[in-house]
This record gives structure tokens, C-alpha cells and sequence, in this order.
């Protein structure tokens, strides 16, 4: 039986992100805070319609998506499919005047100049804050996965908005189910082993 998350006493769903909105007039100081950040890691950026977030990740909320990538890649490995991790990429438009960095997001097959990932991953742990899918949808990412108290949800682009999906489009023959079954264990090397079967 996998130890869950929610079971887990180490693992406190108690402890929240830290999200700081603020309204900011124009898209060119929302370059300009993204400017001032520069390219140190840790906390995650967004604008649109006029507000600026900052949101700090706690350590269960970095936890949840290092184990999602893990399982990801590992079964992107054994299935042979060509997948290109970026992690936070931060993606941006001014035409749109929207900027996002999702907590991890993926190329699946080569870059070849693409400016936008084909599927994103965000964790929501703590409510609040700025809709992501809109500005993804704006941007044109074809698949955005939200992890939201241990169930994974596929949202897929049709046209300007997203759909929900019972599967991923990009990749059909993985089970969201499974994958968000074992990234809700306490032990991620476990987790992934149980995934992918694999014997120690």
C-alpha cells in the first residue's frame, strides 16, 4: 500500500506557499520586476491583466513536482519517447502581455527554435492567486497538467481555451491516475521504482 502524502505526518499540508499579488499598471514594470529577479531560481513569476505575482514554492509544493518530473522522465525513458525538460522556463509575451513560469514544463521531441513548451505541470497547493490556464492558453501551450490534492488533471488546448481531458493527447498512453498515485508517496526513488516496476 503507498504511503500518501496526506497520511504522511513529515509532510504538513498545513504549510502554505507564499504568494505576494500586487497590481501593477503596465506590462513594461512587469518586465521590469521580471528584470530585476534575474535569473536567480526559487520563486515563480506571473502577469496578467494587470496584476504581478510572486509566489515562494514551500518545500511540499517542490517536493510534489521534483516527484512528478521524476516519474515523467523515467517513463519517458522507458517508453522511448523523446522528451526535452525546461523546468520554470519563463515564458512571456508582449502581444499578450502575459508572462508565467510554471513550475515544470517539457518539449516533447526536439526544440528546433519552439518558444513555448508543448505541456506544462503546475501544483496547486495553495489556493489563490492568479488563473494560470488562461495565460498558457494566450501563449499557446498545448497541454498544461494541474496536480491539485493528489489527483493530476489534463487540460488541452481546442482552439483559444482548454478542455479537460480524462488523458493527455500529447502523450495518450500514460495514466494520469497512476502517475499522480505515485507522486503523492513520501519516498520519491520508491515512487518511481513502483512506477516503472522496476526491481531494486
Amino acid at each position: 500500500m503507498l504511503k500518501q502524502l496526506a497520511k504522511a505526518p513529515s509532510l504538513d499540508w498545513r504549510t502554505i506557499d507564499h504568494v505576494v499579488a500586487m497590481p501593477l499598471g503596465s506590462w513594461r514594470a512587469a518586465r521590469a520586476m521580471l528584470k530585476a529577479r534575474g535569473d536567480r531560481s526559487g520563486s515563480r513569476m506571473a502577469y496578467s491583466g494587470g496584476v504581478f505575482e510572486i509566489m515562494s514554492p514551500s518545500w511540499n509544493h517542490e517536493f510534489i513536482k521534483t516527484n512528478i518530473a521524476r516519474l515523467l522522465e523515467g517513463w519517458a525513458l522507458v517508453h522511448g519517447v523523446d522528451l526535452q525538460g525546461a523546468g520554470s522556463w519563463t515564458l512571456e509575451s508582449a502581444t499578450e502581455e502575459v508572462i508565467v513560469e510554471p513550475d515544470e514544463c517539457y518539449l516533447v521531441g526536439v526544440r528546433a527554435g519552439r518558444r513555448v513548451p508543448d505541456l506544462a505541470i503546475e501544483v496547486r497547493w495553495t489556493g489563490g492567486g492568479i488563473e494560470k490556464l488562461p495565460i498558457y492558453a494566450a501563449l499557446g501551450v498545448k497541454e498544461v497538467w494541474v496536480w491539485d490534492r493528489g489527483v493530476i488533471s489534463a487540460h488541452v488546448l481546442r482552439g483559444s481555451t482548454f478542455v479537460r481531458s480524462a488523458r493527455s493527447t500529447l502523450l495518450p498512453s500514460l495514466e494520469l491516475g497512476r502517475l499522480a498515485k505515485h507522486a503523492s508517496m513520501e519516498d520519491q526513488s520508491k515512487a518511481v521504482r513502483a512506477f516503472l516496476k522496476l526491481k531494486r
